[in-house]
């Protein structure tokens, strides 16, 4: 293995990243997706922290092309000059759009709208072996075989590099609000939480907060928000509204970050019951799952089966045949 100077290299083009690829191919040098888990005595982490971000919107098409340096942020301020929307809304909005797509975030607005993965309609990429690859299209519709765009997003950058995304946005809704109501104990706001989830409105974002509290985020067409806020209304007790939310959310997302576990619907309430002391913890409904972040240092994490891990060996291997990407700390080669 060839001994490197710099380990960190910096990369702020398309060009940056094909050439640090193809480089730790022919030295046969590890590249580590996270320079968190770089070691000491090896590996390459490719920073594209000084890439400048790009964001070129098309209104009419209701798509944006992106770098992986743009943030969530940036994009929504441009798509906003349109009357358009990102809508994907996990921690980190001023985090690069690169590290969304390599975990594939959420967010409150999972509920209405879905996940990061959801709004990836195109990818510009750097292959594991060094090659120039582009996998969907600029249009919703775009593969009549493998959906790759959605095998690489959330992969965590085992199956190479992301040099652009083509996003689908969304028209930005005319109204908004979110209903607060604040209970003595968790369990309380936990059904009041079901009940919510399980009515015939839709929020567009649904949580729980560490103090106790049920955030319910509504949208749409000001009469369709009308009657909703009622009708929440009428489910929940001593409800505060707020027309100007986004600190609530923003609050919501600066909570402190623990464990995450997804808990289906109908489980929510007992699995708050049985967890009191493991409290505060707090969390946010999802596509068919809440997602709640525990006080705690450690848990153990979800186990898929053999035949699914020999699957993903065997894809990981095809991929990268020469075991160039490293995605977590002491991989080993």
């Amino acid at each position: 293995m060839k001994q490197v100077e710099t380990q960190i290299v910096p990369a702020s083009s398309k060009e940056d990243v094909l050439r640090s690829v193809q480089w730790a191919n022919e030295n046969n040098v590890p590249i580590y997706t996270n320079e968190k888990n770089l070691p000491s005595d090896e590996g390459i982490f490719i920073d594209i922290s000084q890439w400048p971000a790009t964001i070129d919107i098309s209104p009419d098409d209701l798509t944006a092309v992106v770098s992986p340096s743009a943030t969530p942020a940036q994009i929504n301020e441009e798509a906003a000059k349109h009357g358009l929307m990102y809508p994907p809304d996990a921690r980190g909005q001023k985090n690069m759009i690169a590290d969304h797509l390599a975990t594939n975030t959420g967010g409150p607005h999972e509920l209405k709208y879905g996940a990061t993965k959801d709004f990836v309609i195109g990818l510009e990429m750097v292959t594991p072996e060094g090659k120039p690859m582009r996998t969907g299209g600029r249009t919703i519709k775009n593969v009549t075989g493998y959906d790759v765009t959605k095998l690489i997003v959330g992969a965590e950058g085992a199956f190479g590099f992301i040099t652009a995304a083509t996003l689908k946005l969304v028209p930005k809704t005319p109204a908004r609000c979110t209903l607060v109501a604040t209970y003595n104990d968790v369990e309380d706001a936990a059904r009041a939480a079901a009940n919510v989830y399980g009515s015939a409105i839709l929020p567009a974002k649904l949580a729980l907060t560490a103090s106790d509290e049920l955030l319910v985020a509504l949208d749409g067409h000001p009469k369709t928000v009308a009657a909703h806020v009622q009708m929440v209304k009428d489910m929940l007790d001593d409800v505060s509204m707020y027309e100007d939310d986004e600190s609530l959310w923003d609050e919501y997302r600066a909570q402190k970050t623990g464990i995450d576990v997804s808990v289906a619907p109908s489980e929510l309430t007992s699995f708050i019951e049985h967890n009191r002391e493991i409290t505060p913890f707090y969390g946010h409904a999802g596509s068919s799952v809440w997602h709640i972040t525990v006080n705690a240092e450690s848990a153990d994490a979800p186990k898929t089966g053999p035949a699914a891990e020999d699957i993903m060996t065997a894809m990981k291997k095809s991929w990268d045949p020469n075991n160039i990407i490293q995605t977590k700390a002491g991989a080993e080669r």
